[in-house]
């Protein structure tokens, strides 16, 4: 999935949910921040299919 900079997201892991704002991607680490501050989802990582990510801005929904 493209990350629109600047775009709300809800992030599904697990049983675990929260919103967060994308700030960039580079060098396959895609940049979010929420209310704890920034962190890191790689694109390996998101392959795995461990995580489901939810854009705020329209119904688009992939996962990952």
């Amino acid at each position: 999935m493209t990350f629109e900079r600047g775009s709300n997201y809800i992030i599904i892991y697990g049983c675990f949910s929260k919103a967060a704002t994308f700030i960039e991607a580079s060098d396959g680490k895609n940049v979010f921040f929420d209310s704890n501050g920034e962190f890191i989802f790689t694109d390996e990582f998101l392959k795995q299919g461990k995580v489901i990510i939810t854009s705020l801005n329209d119904d688009h929904k992939t996962d990952f």
